[in-house]
């Protein structure tokens, strides 16, 4: 799991069975699974008021020069990312 805090820092950590992570409200954060295995992932949350901001939906709701100052990329490249949120975006060899 990755977790996003402000001026662009960002913290990565490892999880095993039974370790417990945690986001501070408001952080940009992501959860993937690097192994082969199924795992299960149990979210809780502090509020009943529950927020999705996908990164595609925030790269997209913001223009491609705040876009590559923030990552320290190029403009050309933050130019073509989706210009639309979306959920979930597999790479084109894993759509069937």
């Amino acid at each position: 799991m990755t977790v996003f805090t402000a001026q662009g820092n960002a913290e990565t950590v490892v999880f095993e069975a039974g370790d417990v992570g945690y986001v501070p409200q408001g952080s940009g954060h992501y959860i993937e699974n690097t192994e082969d295995d199924v795992y299960r992932v149990l979210i809780t949350f502090n509020s009943g008021h529950y927020q999705e901001i996908g990164l595609t939906e925030w790269l997209a709701s913001n223009s491609s020069r705040l876009v590559a100052t923030n990552f320290g990329i190029p403009r050309s490249l933050a130019e073509r990312f989706p210009r639309e949120g979306r959920f979930l975006v597999l790479p084109p060899d894993e759509v069937s």
